[in-house]
């Protein structure tokens, strides 16, 4: 296999185990470790864009370009007071750039891994997308 698929596997993997204790931690009331958590992995998807970069790997870049920039999202939904408009408009633009980015890569590259995360994506999006739509149509149905 590849050196690059390796890498990107086992980072994805860290990430997750990362974000699986983060979790755990927030549950028990440990807020100041989860934004801990959220800080750094704006900081690893950046780390991982600029490695990408020195590598020459269009793949680890874009990756690291979207974990970045959802990180940063999710760190501004917590922990930015929601009545600043910026906020809600910086939320969205993350968001969108961090879509656009794995589109992006999946089409200047033609990559599986990138085909198969946009799927992903899309897919987790529909889903959202339908319940957003029908929980309360059933909730209000439960209520009578």
């Amino acid at each position: 296999m590849d050196l690059g698929i390796i890498s990107l596997a086992l980072f994805l993997a860290s990430t997750a185990a990362f974000s699986y204790l983060a979790y755990k931690l927030y549950k028990r009331g440990a807020e100041q470790w989860a934004q801990a958590g959220r800080v750094i992995c704006v900081m690893l998807g950046f780390l991982m864009f600029l490695g990408g970069l020195l590598s020459e790997n269009m793949i680890t870049m874009i990756i690291g370009l979207a974990t970045a920039f959802a990180s940063s999202s999710l760190f501004l939904t917590h922990y930015v007071r929601s009545e600043f408009r910026a906020k809600r408009f910086l939320e969205i633009i993350f968001s969108i750039l961090s879509l656009g980015i794995i589109v992006y890569g999946y089409l200047a590259t033609g990559s599986i891994i990138l085909g198969l995360l946009t799927l992903f994506i899309a897919a987790m999006i529909t889903v959202a997308l339908m319940l957003s739509y029908l929980l309360p149509r059933i909730r209000a149905e439960v209520k009578h």
